[in-house]
């Protein structure tokens, strides 16, 4: 023992001698002092134990002295502050430790007092040593040295069971009674598996160079490589040539300490031996935009897959052999598409494709034509397929052209003319039709005969001298009916004598007409005198009122009474009012079979505005003329009359799924004002009609298909 520590243990002993001295006989007084914390825990020499004394102040005191003694160990301390109330200690070891503290005032001892503070000693934790498994796999992790036990993973007990995919680390901490503890970690090596993997280049002649991409691999994993043409291979990126053209199955079997794993994938082998297959194809362009195409690829086999993308839309066409050779015809708008065709094969293995632009034309020229005025053509273009910009030149067949989208022209004789047009969107997009137009004179001679049967029924028949395959039929029989049979059947309501016209019209050529009308005599029905009436306002800009015979058609004299003592003695007359009132207005007529009647109506006859300049007249007109079908859902087939009422210019509705339709405008008269011909082939939903040359009031118009008449009524103020 060196001499150093022989006189430590001297002084000491003789420091602890006389605080025992002090304690006995001279401590009186007692002061109390705190060791923070008062109790703790040693984890080794590499970190000590540390605690905080502070003495509570006593009278008289100017400092303190300490002495320290352990049961295994000395601790050491020093002053925090500098009358030595408050020390700082570091324990070198666990074990029970008494403080001494003496308050002393100057050199004189005023008061003492000692405390024992415990110190634990630590756990010291160890855990088994860190084992190398397989990722998945499963060990078990043992710690010592403690009590109680609490793992990272909230496990608890001296040893868990993991099994970690990747290196992972699990730390625990263990307690002993005294509740001291210590920590402990431990990393297992994990080994990962072994993932296969392979990408691939096809060189000439069947060469294909394969590349190892096989991930989680060491210096010792090994290779094995199956190549589908029973040649294999332990390298670790080999290259094989093949011999014959087809699809192989290639497989790579990675293997580790730990794990082996697969990686398969087909490649395709189509440069080798025999000429390889070439995709082509032809197409030839129709009219309006329809196209064929036909396969030219060379190579090919009853086995050859064909596959068609036509650009425009329609279904991806795909099939095998001859069905794929000409794929269904497809119809294209004017513009640019691409067409690509795919051939494959399998045995032995080709495959290609090939790409065809073309400048797409669905372009169809077209017209139709009818004759108006002398020897005048208007031409019609109905053309589709166009584009803003297209072009058009007519040929008249006469030597003259024309470039309008429609053309109009007078021929100097009536003939036969070869007319033509051509339309084109661009130079390599045209289309041109050619039809003969037939200039007609006009020749038309209306005739007919008629006999008077029973019960009012009468028989037509257009007996025509002169007539062409265009020729229609307007028939007036006087009683406000007409018909459009070339030979009618019309039956009267009372007899009397009735004046029938018959019109005869080229439908092509709208200015040749010819009419003739011929008095009949209707007999063996009864002679009935019909003096009823209706009074109607008008829209004009003036009070007006329209006085309607219920039937005038076969009325030979009539008198009007007008309620203000005045008089007409004729059907169709006027009448001025010079003030509003209410009249009682008569009609007396007498009917070409002999019969006379005499009928009343009272009328209030008011001006619009109260306006004592304004002028109230009352017109005589005649009835709306009708075709005499009395099935009123057939008159009033919906159809629409836009907008009513209107300047003149106005559209109508056409009816659905009616062909062979004329447009005929009557006045309230029954004075044919304009009649149309409407074509099957202007496919139109709507018809504009323009009046504007005509007065101011009631219109009818009026469709037939010349077995039915549809019939609508509109105001017209221009």
């Amino acid at each position: 023992m060196s001499l150093f520590v022989r006189s430590h243990k001297i002084i000491f002993s003789f420091v602890f001698v006389a605080f025992s001295v002090f304690s006995s006989k001279l401590w009186a007084q007692t002061f109390a002092f705190n060791v923070t914390p008062s109790s703790q825990c040693f984890s080794g020499p590499s970190s000590p134990g540390t605690a905080f004394v502070t003495v509570t102040p006593t009278t008289a005191v100017t400092n303190y002295t300490w002495a320290i003694a352990g049961s295994s160990c000395t601790p050491t301390f020093s002053n925090s502050v500098s009358n030595g109330s408050v020390i700082t200690v570091s324990y070198p070891c666990c074990g029970s430790y008494t403080f001494y503290c003496s308050a002393m005032n100057g050199s004189t001892l005023v008061a003492g007092n000692s405390l024992i503070i415990p110190v634990f000693c630590s756990p010291i934790l160890t855990i088994s040593s860190s084992p190398t498994l397989c990722a998945g796999s499963t060990t078990t992790l043992s710690a010592s040295g403690a009590q109680s036990y609490t793992w990272s993973n909230s496990n608890t007990g001296n040893q868990i069971i993991v099994s970690p995919s990747v290196s992972t680390t699990y730390s625990v901490i263990g307690a002993n009674a005294s509740g001291c503890s210590d920590s402990a970690s431990v990393t297992p090596n994990v080994i990962p598996l072994v993932f296969a993997g392979y990408t691939y280049s096809s060189m000439a002649n069947g060469l294909v160079m394969f590349s190892n991409t096989s991930v989680n691999t060491t210096s010792n994993t090994t290779y094995f490589w199956n190549f589908g043409n029973s040649v294999t291979s332990t390298s670790v990126s080999p290259s094989i040539t093949y011999t014959s053209n087809g699809s192989y199955t290639v497989t790579l079997t990675a293997n580790s300490s730990c794990s082996a794993n697969t990686f398969t994938q087909t490649i395709n082998i189509s440069n080798i031996t025999g000429p390889p297959c070439v995709a082509s194809f032809s197409f030839q362009a129709g009219t309006a935009g329809n196209y064929s195409f036909t396969s030219t690829s060379t190579g090919t086999s009853s086995l050859t897959l064909y596959i068609w993308k036509f650009g425009n839309g329609a279904p991806t066409y795909s099939a095998s052999g001859l069905a794929g050779i000409t794929p269904p015809p497809q119809n294209y708008s004017s513009g640019n598409y691409f067409i690509k065709l795919y051939i494959s094969s399998s045995n032995p293995f080709c495959s290609d494709s090939a790409v065809v632009y073309i400048n797409a034309c669905s372009l169809n020229a077209n017209y139709s034509y009818i004759q108006t005025i002398g020897n005048t053509i208007s031409f019609t273009n109905t053309s589709t397929g166009t584009l803003t910009g297209t072009n058009y030149l007519w040929n008249l067949g006469d030597g003259n052209t024309s470039t309008g989208l429609n053309s109009a022209h007078s021929y100097s004789s009536s003939g036969s003319y070869i007319v033509s047009l051509n339309a084109s969107n661009s130079s390599t997009c045209n289309s041109s039709v050619t039809k003969t137009v037939v200039v007609s004179g006009c020749n038309l001679v209306s005739n007919f005969t008629h006999t008077v049967l029973t019960n009012g029924v009468v028989q037509f028949s257009g007996s025509s001298s002169t007539t062409n395959s265009n020729s229609n039929y307007y028939w007036n029989f006087g009683d406000g009916i007409y018909s459009l049979a070339s030979s009618p059947t019309h039956t009267y309501v009372n007899a009397g004598a009735y004046l029938v016209t018959l019109k005869l019209q080229d439908a092509t050529f709208l200015a040749c007409f010819d009419s003739l009308t011929q008095a009949i005599n209707v007999t063996g029905i009864s002679c009935i005198a019909n003096p009823n009436f209706i009074v109607v306002p008008t829209f004009s800009a003036s009070q007006n009122y329209i006085a309607i015979p219920e039937y005038p058609y076969n009325v030979t004299a009539a008198i009007w009474y007008w309620g203000d003592g005045t008089t007409s003695n004729s059907l169709y007359a006027s009448h001025l009012y010079s003030v509003a009132a209410n009249y009682s207005i008569c009609l007396s007529v007498t009917v070409s079979c002999g019969a006379t009647s005499y009928t009343c109506f009272a009328n209030n006859l008011n001006k619009s505005n109260d306006n004592p300049f304004e002028i109230i007249q009352i017109n005589v007109m005649q009835p709306e003329m009708s075709t005499g079908i009395l099935n009123t859902v057939i008159e009033n087939l919906s159809y629409k009359v836009f907008p009513n009422p209107s300047n003149g210019e106005f559209s109508i509705t056409l009816p659905k799924n009616l062909k062979g339709l004329s447009l005929l405008v009557y006045n309230l008269v029954g004075e044919l004002v304009q009649m149309e011909e409407i074509r099957d082939d202007e496919n139109k939903d709507v018809k504009t009609v323009n009046l504007k040359n005509v007065k101011s009031g009631i219109y009818f118009v009026k469709l037939s298909n010349g077995l039915n008449t549809f019939t609508r009524k509109i105001v017209i103020s221009n």
